[in-house]
């Protein structure tokens, strides 16, 4: 838990880094590597009759 942020900045590294030494490779920006926050994975909903 609590490892999201530093991940997420290591990959914003690496990605632009490899940009960087491979500019052709590359047609646009890389993808936003900022934290969203919390979210609820599976979130309880309320039964519904069928």
């Amino acid at each position: 838990c609590g490892e999201d942020r530093a991940l997420l900045k290591q990959r914003d590294k690496l990605y632009r880094s490899a940009r960087q030494a491979h500019p052709e490779r590359w047609s646009g920006r890389t993808r936003n590597w900022q934290p969203e926050g919390p979210v609820t994975l599976n979130p309880d909903r309320e039964k519904q009759a069928a």
